[in-house]
């Protein structure tokens, strides 16, 4: 975190808080594209899971026609539920085995891949073999604990596959793409969220998956620094929290379907419809001449309360069979409707009752208190029908009935941490097409949360926890103001867009699909490059922040030109003055551009310019950039570059002429000078340079006001001459702090020299010194930068 500059922000993901909502808002701009894991399609009836293929390609297919621009257009897509438009989609729910780009229809391609990655395919097998040693610990721990024996056997082998096999394949395909240069590359690692599913979020079992989660970031971590084609961030999120629930089996030994037909079933009197009202079901049954008792005698939908994630991952890397031997012989959680009772599909701690015939409010609100008096279910919510509403939701708990949003705080508890967008949400989520009639929640605040289905851990719900998720993003990433407490998927969307550089106009499909108090941003500020504008922490407001930098013509110790990578390297810190030295100014050789200005733009800075090459082939030298007020005093040549036909002759590099650029920059009503330079390379160059930058033309002009901070690329270690002659005069910033050892500059990627310095007045005090070695300034440029916090007399 704070060697790479990342920042731990705060992420609310939304309800329900469950991975395909999330992923519709950020994939497409939708938000709360599917009202939960499960539920009834109203276009045509089915209970679906959203792990399903044909459910996930549906879903996508209607984002797609309503959704914004996909965000991974031209990417790849690895063990997602929709593909968000990417090129290449690997491991997702609608696009089961690897995609084209690895060769698995051809033998000796897919042969020569494997030999290309052996190193990879030979830690899959050793993991795969230390987690089948732990999984077989675990399996006679579930056996004391009293759990299934022949569910405990498949949870071995699918376990495996899920927490080792799959993320390992998923962290070659990624590294593959990186070192490909695709524009954007998205991947999802399942192993905590399934392990947290069936032993709790806090298990060590499903820590321990995080450790290997871990390791696998940490590759692509290393895997994107050194791309050859394309300057990567990596950020780092997670679509939604867990929940510690209490499983289904101690709440309703019955089962939920059970629970709720069974008190359905004791007020059907009063249920039951006239007999002018004829269902469409009772009109469907009598067109196909099947009677209730059939339905009721067919096999409901069964799908594995204890696996579904972990036989859905056996689909998807192109295992059907080994998946549905997985999937067979659990109890079910979906049931199907047969004209008389509801049909109930809850999935973790949400759910759904689709009623078989219409209701009144009254008959609902009554049903409605039934559930919540004679089973566990803790909350129910319905649409208010009644005039003047205004779509608010009812709700009731034993507590009693109440309505959303006004009696929010009782409902979601008054501490819940995004309140008000999770009343939002939900009030949303009950009036979703494809929600029930009826919708029951687990949630209720100061208790524990319950789950509708045989796990310890949960989310999809409006929990506290279960929608607070993390985003760890690099510190310059760039957000619209919220106006709330953290971000929401729909702001990672955002800022996806800006560091792309795609057209902003195309982010959102619809202003009404957005949460009420989430700003948009306007097409005209899209920019390629992702940086922040300058704002110090109050605790540094009384600092002045001086960098010093030698960007060597924005060309990388990789040998990379990118401007791009010097102005995010210098915006990180937040520098109240730059100094820098080695500028290209329209030379061919680094693209004919003018390095200082564009760098300066980035920044939102003014800049003075120096030149000490000024040919017609482009200009080279110093420049001081700020955004305070800032008046150039001096630019001039120094003197002992030499100037004779016999020098001239020699190397530009080694006897290049050198100056210093003096400007007055006015820092909280005080009077600050700044003189940066770039000495010669020889000891006897130095010597006459550092004379006279410490005479009267310059250190002690006769005319200067207020204190001096000379600094640059001196080309002198603490052992030279020239560093001795001017530690004479001023104080070394980086000796003046106590407790601070002095940190070498150069070379970029294993410095050994310091010759970058900052002298300042015996009055100036130093409260900081830093020199980043991010893995952004090691590459950046051969030099890194010196960072100092300086405190004005």
């Amino acid at each position: 975190l704070g060697r790479e500059h990342y920042h731990l922000h705060s992420l609310y993901s939304g309800v329900p808080s469950s991975t395909p909502s999330v992923q519709g808002e950020l994939f497409y701009g939708v938000k709360g594209c599917t009202p939960a894991f499960s539920f009834k399609r109203h276009q045509d009836g089915r209970v679906v899971i959203m792990l399903e293929p044909e459910a996930a390609a549906f879903a996508e297919a209607e984002l797609k026609r309503t959704g914004g621009q996909p965000l991974l257009a031209g990417g790849s897509a690895y063990s997602n539920i929709f593909s968000g438009g990417a090129s290449e989609s690997s491991f997702c729910a609608a696009s089961v085995g690897w995609s084209s780009v690895i060769p698995s229809n051809n033998i000796i391609k897919m042969a020569i891949f494997a030999i290309l990655n052996i190193y990879s395919f030979g830690r899959v097998g050793v993991l795969m073999i230390f987690e089948l040693m732990l999984a077989v610990v675990d399996f006679f721990r579930g056996l004391i604990a009293g759990k299934n024996l022949y569910q405990e056997l498949k949870y071995v082998p699918t376990r495996v596959a899920a927490c080792v096999l799959l993320r390992e394949l998923v962290t070659i395909g990624v590294k593959l793409d990186a070192e490909r240069g695709l524009p954007i590359i998205h991947a999802n690692f399942v192993g905590y969220d399934e392990q947290s599913h069936r032993r709790g979020p806090r298990s060590r079992f499903a820590h321990w998956s995080l450790r290997g989660i871990d390791s696998a970031i940490e590759r692509i971590w290393r895997t994107a620094q050194r791309s050859e084609f394309r300057n990567y961030d990596v950020w780092i999120y997670s679509d939604h929290g867990q929940e510690e629930t209490t499983p289904a089996g101690k709440t309703f030994p019955a089962g939920i379907v059970n629970s709720v037909r069974e008190v359905f079933e004791l007020h059907e009197v009063q249920f039951q419809p006239q007999a002018d009202q004829v269902t469409a079901e009772q009109v469907r049954l009598e067109a196909t001449n099947v009677s209730v008792r059939d339905i009721q005698n067919k096999p409901t939908m069964a799908h594995s309360q204890e696996s579904g994630m972990w036989s859905s991952s056996a689909n998807w890397l192109g295992l059907p069979g080994f998946g549905k031997w997985v999937a067979g012989g659990n109890s079910s959680f979906l049931s199907k409707a047969n004209g008389r009772t509801p049909e109930v599909v809850a999935m973790g701690p949400l759910g759904f009752i689709y009623l078989p015939y219409s209701l009144s409010i009254e008959m609902k609100s009554s049903f409605a208190r039934a559930l919540v008096k004679d089973t566990a279910i803790p909350l129910v919510l319905a649409v208010d029908p009644a005039p003047g509403a205004d779509g608010s939701i009812l709700a009731w708990t034993r507590n009693g009935t109440f309505k959303l949003p006004a009696d929010r705080r009782e409902l979601l508890g008054a501490d819940h941490p995004f309140l008000d967008q999770a009343t939002a949400d939900l009030i949303s989520l009950v009036q979703h097409a494809d929600a029930g009639d009826l919708v029951f929640s687990g949630w209720q605040p100061g208790r524990p949360a319950l789950s509708f289905r045989t796990e310890n851990g949960a989310h999809a719900g409006p929990g506290v926890n279960e929608t607070h998720a993390f985003a760890l993003l690099p510190g310059d990433t760039r957000f619209a103001e919220t106006g709330t407490r953290g971000l929401r998927i729909m702001n990672l969307r955002q800022a996806a867009f800006q560091v792309l550089g795609r057209n902003m106009s195309e982010l959102l499909p619809d202003r009404s699909r957005l949460a009420p108090d989430l700003p948009t941003v306007s097409a005209s500020s899209a920019k390629p490059l992702t940086i922040m504008p300058k704002s110090k922490p109050p605790e540094k407001s009384h600092c002045l922040r001086v960098l010093t930098y030698n960007i060597h013509s924005c060309v990388g110790m990789d040998g990379k030109l990118s401007i791009a990578r010097i102005a995010r390297v210098i915006s990180q810190y937040q520098p109240d003055v730059v100094a820098l030295q080695e500028l290209d100014i329209e030379f061919s050789t680094t693209s004919g551009v003018d390095q200082a200005q564009l760098i300066a733009r980035e920044l939102g800075m003014a800049i003075h310019l120096h030149p000490v090459i000024n040919v017609k082939s482009g200009r080279f030298g110093n420049a001081i950039l700020t955004d305070l007020p800032m008046r150039c005093i001096k630019a001039e040549k120094l003197s002992g570059t030499g100037d004779s036909a016999k020098k001239k002759r020699r190397s530009r590099t080694l006897h290049q002429p050198r100056g210093a650029l003096w400007v007055e920059v006015s820092f909280n009503g005080k009077v600050v000078n700044i003189i940066t330079t770039h000495l010669g390379l020889t000891p006897a160059e130095r010597r006459v340079q550092v004379d006279e930058l410490l005479s009267a033309k310059w250190i002690k002009h006769p005319q200067r006001a207020g204190p001096v901070v000379l600094c640059g690329d001196f080309n002198a270690a603490p052992t030279q001459q020239a560093y001795r002659l001017l530690t004479a005069e001023m104080n070394d910033a980086q000796t003046q702090l106590q407790g601070h050892k002095p940190k070498k500059t150069f070379s970029g990627r294993y410095p050994t020299m310091r010759l970058d310095h900052v002298f300042v007045d015996q009055n100036i005090r130093v409260d900081a010194v830093s020199v980043p070695a991010d893995s952004l300034a090691k590459v950046a440029s051969d030099h890194l930068p010196l960072v100092v916090d300086l405190i004005l007399p």
